[in-house]
Formats: C-alpha cells, sequence, structure tokens
C-alpha cells in the first residue's frame, strides 16, 4: 500500500500542474486505465481542496450510447495506517484516505464522474474520467487573466537546437513528398537530429506556432514550443543515413497506402527467397536505374506485406533480425 501511496501523490501533482495550467472557463480531463479509489476519486478529492476553482462537469451518459457509464464512487474507507506501522501516512491526500477526512463535504462532485466497470457489457478492464471545468475563481484565476488593453511585450525564446524538433524546411519537404506520395496538409512535420517526422496539424496549429501569455503584461512569440519542453513531435518516418533518406519501421502505417502503387512488387517464391538469403540483383528488377530507399509489397500465405529495404547493387531487407524472425515464421515456417 504504502508504493501505491507514491503512485498517488506523483498523479496529483501532475494534476494539481495541469490545473494551475488551465485558463478561467478551460477544461481538463483526469482519466485513468484503474478502477482503484485510490488512483481515481481520493485523486479527485485532494485536487479539488487543493485547487478550489476547479468544479466537476456532469458527465451526459447518453452522448456515449453502448458505454456502461456508472458514477464515481462517493464513499470509501482507507487503511489503517497506524496499524500498518505508518502513522505518518494518515491525513487527507494519502493512499485510500476516507473521505470523511476533509472539511468540504465532496460527495455531490464525485457523483460526477463516471467508471467504466472491469468485464462489463463492453468487456473493458476498467477506466476512470472526471472532466474538470475552471470556474474563473481564486488568485491564480486572477493572475491568469490580462487586461488585454494593457500594453503587451514579447519576450526573446531560446534560440532552437538538434536535440528539439522544429519545423521542416521547405525544399526538404518537397523533396520527399516528390519521392513519397503523401498529402502535405495531412500532417505537421519536423525534424530533429536526422529524423523527419509528422504529427497532427494540431501539434503545429496549437502547440507551436501560437503566442503565449507569459505573465505581467509580457507574451511568448509564437513559432516555438517554449516555454513546453518538446522531445519528440509525432511519428518517425524517415531517418538521414548515407545515400538519402531511409524509412522508419514505425512509418509503415502512415507510409503503406501511400507508397503502395510506387512499391517494387515479388512473388511469394521471390519474397520467401529474399528472406532467407542474398536477394535480388538490381539489374534482375523491373526498375531501370531506381537505387536506394524503396518499399517491397508481397502476397503470400500469411497476407500482404510492405517492408522497407534498400536497392543498391543487391535488394536488401530493412528490417532487425527480430523483425526478419517475425515474417520468416508468418511466410516461410511451418509452426
Amino acid at each position: 500500500p504504502s508504493s501505491a501511496s507514491g503512485l498517488q501523490r506523483l498523479q496529483i501533482d501532475i494534476a494539481e500542474r495541469g490545473a494551475r495550467l488551465l485558463r478561467p472557463g478551460g477544461r481538463m480531463v483526469y482519466s485513468t486505465c484503474s478502477i482503484d479509489v485510490v488512483e481515481n476519486e481520493a485523486v479527485v478529492a485532494e485536487l479539488m481542496v487543493k485547487c478550489p476553482w476547479l468544479r466537476l462537469a456532469d458527465i451526459d451518459a447518453e452522448q456515449f450510447p453502448g458505454l456502461d457509464l456508472q458514477h464515481g464512487f462517493t464513499d470509501w474507507s482507507g487503511p489503517d495506517w497506524t496499524e500498518l506501522g505508518r502513522p505518518e501516512l494518515d491525513r487527507p491526500g494519502q493512499l485510500g484516505f476516507a473521505l470523511e477526512g476533509y472539511e468540504v463535504d465532496l460527495r455531490e462532485e464525485l457523483n460526477k464522474c463516471r467508471r467504466l466497470p472491469i468485464g462489463g457489457s463492453d468487456d473493458t478492464g476498467g477506466f476512470f474520467v472526471a472532466l474538470f471545468n475552471h470556474t474563473g475563481e481564486g488568485e491564480i484565476a486572477d493572475a491568469l487573466r490580462y487586461d488585454r488593453t494593457m500594453k503587451m511585450t514579447t519576450r526573446n525564446t531560446p534560440p532552437d537546437n538538434e536535440h528539439i524538433p522544429i519545423p521542416l524546411g521547405n525544399d526538404l519537404k518537397a523533396s520527399i513528398l516528390a519521392r513519397w506520395p503523401l498529402e502535405e496538409s495531412d500532417f505537421s512535420w519536423w525534424a530533429r537530429g536526422k529524423r523527419i517526422y509528422v504529427g497532427t496539424p494540431l501539434m503545429k496549429d496549437w502547440l507551436h506556432d501560437p503566442q503565449r501569455y507569459g505573465g505581467k503584461g509580457r507574451m511568448w512569440p509564437g513559432k516555438s514550443w517554449h516555454p513546453l519542453q518538446v522531445l519528440h513531435a509525432g511519428v518517425p518516418i524517415l531517418e538521414g543515413r548515407s545515400g538519402g533518406l531511409r524509412p522508419k519501421s514505425a512509418a509503415m502505417p502512415i507510409l503503406r497506402r501511400a507508397v503502395e502503387a510506387t512499391a517494387i512488387s515479388l512473388s511469394e517464391e521471390q519474397f520467401c527467397h529474399w528472406l532467407e538469403g542474398p536477394g535480388p540483383r538490381q539489374v534482375d528488377l523491373d526498375v531501370g536505374e531506381q537505387t536506394g530507399s524503396v518499399m517491397i509489397t508481397a502476397e503470400g500465405r500469411g497476407g500482404k506485406i510492405v517492408v522497407p529495404a534498400w536497392l543498391g547493387e543487391l535488394l536488401t531487407p530493412m528490417v532487425d533480425a527480430n523483425e526478419r524472425l517475425i515474417l520468416e515464421l508468418q511466410y516461410i515456417r511451418d509452426t
């Protein structure tokens, strides 16, 4: 139980940090894949005491037909920490502390939380969700507000570096789109080191580009992640190697449909031989002078497969030993 108490404290800290970044009128969702009251209602109760400007919104179950949404728990009892030899944990905010430990009656609010039970009609593993509204009350709310008639000044942001994702340059993006038939507007495009990433357009439109209020009449300029600390943005699809950009295996769900029309197609016999030994030579394939990173498609007993490859003098699979073993089990070996 004491180790779970530490986890609960982390959950409270994360949720409280989010609540303090929330603007008046904003909304915040707290959700877990757990049915444990310690990680759910107990966290919500502590958060509402720490952040009195928060109110729980009543989630209308009728908006989610087919989901067996149940109300949150409004009562529970905690362990006897004194008997367990940990009297220092016998206070609100600790593991499973009884609801009676709070001075404010939170039952009506906690009833607005929603639960999906384990093994119910939805056959889920159990989920919990609470939707908070920022009521615009309290010192934190006053600090977040700013007078729009106030003369604003712009703060300087740290320069970009190779350790954070930056918007992909137009020239490189154009060369990628010429090689890989993707829709530019479907993604936001990023570069970090030698890797190219794609994410949702919202990552750029909502997180990266807008200005942010920095307090005391100062604004963080847009076109930067700062003050957010972002290390990864989206899914890596290509990586710079000798000879050009090579596709990443994580990108297959994104690249598959876009590249099947331009991929090199192998018969089942060719594909199996390719996995077991040296691949076909470039001159034996109907690809003209094409070299570099390519995609291979094949139909076999394992179904249709798309695999990244490198076409030099030979056609070489760009998969690691474990991925190759999985392909062999699917297409060659009897198991």
